[in-house]
C-alpha cells in the first residue's frame, strides 16, 4: 500500500533536485518494492493545517536500479533520496499509509512566508531545531558520528498538538550520504511544552527506545522553546 500510494500521487513529475549537497528523485517508479513504510505517529487529532517548509517529505528508500541483480542480498549503498510529495509524505508519516478512512486529501497545506503570530513562531522554533540544533538532537536519535544536516520539513496542527518533523541526515561506511532519521516532536499548541517525541524512518536497523530519546532531548528542545517563544 505504501509503494502504490507514493507512485500513484507522484508520478505526473520525474526529475531531479540538488540540495545540501544531495540529490532528490522524483521518479518514485524506482522506490524498490520491499521498502518499509515510514512508523506513522496515529490519528492523535485530525490534521487541520500543514504549514510545508520544505516543499516535499525525503525519504532514503532502497532503489530498484541499484538493487537489481543482487538476488536478494542487500549490501550498502543501495538507497536514494526520494521526494515524496508533501500530502502522501504526510498521510504516509501521520495518518499512515493504510489508513483510507483518514487522509490528508481535504488538509490545507500553507507556506511559511504566510504565517502569524504563533503560527510564524513555530516555524522559527522549526527552523531553529533543525539547522541550528540538527548535530545535537542527531546525537540524541541516532550514533552521534556522520552527521551531515538537518533540515525542517513540516509543522503540522490539531486542535491541541503542534508537531515538528525534522529530518536529520548522516554517511557512514553503509550510507554513502543516504543515512536518515526522519523525526517528529509533539508540543502542546497553545502552552508550548514538549509532549514526546516519535521516530518515523530511519536507514539503522536499530533505534533507542522512546523514553530515552524523550529524556535526553528535553533539555535540548526546552532551551530552543524559550529562546523562540519567551526571549523577549
Amino acid at each position: 500500500m505504501f509503494i502504490r500510494l507514493i507512485i500513484a500521487i507522484g508520478l505526473t513529475i520525474i526529475s531531479t533536485v540538488s540540495a545540501l549537497s544531495q540529490t532528490y528523485y522524483d521518479d518514485l517508479t524506482d522506490i524498490a518494492d520491499f521498502n518499509k513504510p515510514p512508523s506513522p505517529i496515529g490519528n492523535i487529532g485530525e490534521l487541520q493545517r500543514i504549514i510545508d517548509l520544505r516543499g516535499f517529505v525525503p525519504l532514503s528508500l532502497f532503489s530498484k536500479k541499484k538493487t537489481t541483480g543482487l538476488n536478494g542480498f542487500i549490501n550498502w549503498d543501495c538507497n536514494l533520496w526520494f521526494k515524496i510529495p508533501t500530502r502522501v509524505g504526510i498521510q504516509c508519516i501521520y495518518y499512515g499509509a493504510d489508513d483510507i478512512v483518514n487522509t490528508t486529501t481535504n488538509t490545507p497545506i500553507v507556506t511559511e512566508n504566510s504565517q502569524i503570530g504563533d503560527d510564524h513562531m513555530w516555524v522559527l522554533f522549526a527552523y531553529e531545531i533543525a539547522s541550528k540544533q540538527g548535530d545535537s538532537l542527531y546525537k540524541v536519535f541516532g550514533t552521534g558520528k556522520g552527521f551531515e544536516g538537518g533540515e525542517p520539513i513540516a509543522v503540522l496542527f490539531t486542535n491541541l498538538t503542534t508537531i515538528i518533523v525534522v529530518n536529520l541526515r548522516y554517511s557512514d561506511w553503509e550510507s554513502n550520504g543516504t543515512g536518515q532519521y526522519l523525526v517528529a516532536l509533539e508540543f502542546s499548541r497553545s502552552l508550548h511544552l514538549y509532549k514526546t517525541c516519535y521516530l518515523l524512518h530511519s536507514t539503522e536497523s536499530f533505534s533507542k527506545s522512546t523514553k530515552e530519546i524523550f529524556s535526553k532531548s528535553a533539555p535540548l528542545i526546552n532551551k530552543a522553546l524559550g529562546l523562540i517563544f519567551y526571549s523577549n
